[in-house]
């Protein structure tokens, strides 16, 4: 999976204080637990590289909603050590799928 590759390789070259933010699309993984829940080949392949490279992941509310259907968490904040206290919904930015 290029996805993986790409996180190896930051990791490797970047080595220390890492920090990586965006919308990841997973909405199979279960972050309370981390697994995929239905263990579809890219999201159980993302979460191996995930734990592999020991990475931290800081988000911990839905991200994402549209009309009725369950919100999830598909923006992450990962960073490769705990230096991140608390992350809080604030205030939506921009054109945000929440008011779809």
């Amino acid at each position: 999976m290029n996805l993986c590759r790409k996180l190896q390789r930051l990791v490797g070259d970047v080595k220390k204080d890492i920090i990586i933010v965006g919308d990841f699309n997973f909405p199979e993984i279960d972050w309370d637990s981390c697994y995929s829940v239905n263990n579809s080949f890219e999201s159980t392949a993302f979460m191996n590289t995930f734990h592999k490279l020991l990475l931290l992941q800081h988000v911990n509310f839905p991200t994402h909603a549209r009309g009725t259907d369950t919100p999830h968490l598909l923006d992450l904040v990962i960073t490769d050590d705990s230096f991140i206290q608390k992350i809080e919904p604030l205030a939506l930015l921009g054109k945000s799928e929440w008011s779809q």
